[in-house]
């Protein structure tokens, strides 16, 4: 059994680490709860770094070059990205939550804390089931909306009893929407059982890629929750930015914006 803590991201390596117990605490939403413990295999690390782009912006010339007039240029980047083209920024140092595979009864990590991504990867015949929980009316997101990720490995019953329990305490802050993906057509009729549980619970799918029609997407499904509107959003991929006259990021692959 290990210890579930937030990992941090680092830029050198592009890669997440997961927090040692002792310093887990600041950085969780709850720190005074207990650490959950549960065994499950940890997310491929190539399999992350392919689901991750570079990009160069440009600084407004009429800003300062000043780290906080910067870190306000982020979280604006990062929503934009977010809403416009479901990818999420990410900065050396910041944390995420990632879900693993294999769990017992089933791999999850959740938030309520806009900024915070959860995430999980390593996508063959799994499926990765993203849940969002809108608070707010007529459209207008309001603080208080939880999302959360679950990485559906073995279409077990038991993992089905923990997805249904997961759902189910999500309707009780908001209407639930659920992303797929993941699947192939090999295992269409496990998907499809995935899909009457979420029928049975009157759970809408909002964008669905698993099974048959996954397509060429990718192997990598987030969930966050947007820092300047508290809106809901998945992220299909991951991106670390530069903005002109910095020094370049370590990428294999850069794209220009």
């Amino acid at each position: 059994m290990q210890p579930i803590t937030p990992c941090q991201f680092h830029a050198a390596s592009r890669t997440f680490d997961a927090l040692a117990p002792e310093d887990a605490g600041p950085a969780r939403s709850h720190p005074q709860q207990p650490l959950k413990s549960r065994i499950e295999f940890e997310l491929d690390a190539d399999d992350l770094a392919a689901n991750m782009q570079h990009r160069v912006y440009p600084y407004p010339a009429h800003l300062p070059r000043d780290e906080h007039v910067r870190q306000g240029l982020i979280k604006a980047l990062r929503s934009q990205l977010l809403r416009e083209e479901h990818l999420y920024l990410v900065e050396d140092k910041d944390l995420a939550k990632d879900c693993g595979y294999a769990g017992y009864p089933i791999s999850t990590r959740g938030t309520s804390v806009p900024g915070r991504l959860c995430f999980t990867a390593s996508l063959m015949n799994c499926v990765a089931v993203g849940m969002k929980a809108e608070v707010g009316e007529n459209g207008v997101a309001q603080p208080g909306g939880k999302v959360r990720i679950t990485h559906v490995y073995g279409f077990s019953e038991d993992e089905f009893d923990a997805l249904r329990a997961q759902l189910q305490k999500m309707q009780k802050t908001g209407k639930v929407k659920v992303i797929l993906l993941g699947g192939t057509e090999d295992n269409e009729d496990e998907v499809a059982s995935l899909k009457r549980l979420l029928a049975d619970l009157d759970v809408d799918i909002e964008l669905d890629k698993a099974g048959k029609l996954r397509q060429d997407v990718g192997s990598f499904l987030g969930m966050a929750i947007d820092e300047l509107d508290h809106s809901l959003h998945y992220a299909k991929g991951l991106v670390t930015v530069t903005f002109s006259g910095e020094a370049p990021a370590p990428s294999s692959s850069q794209a220009t914006a």
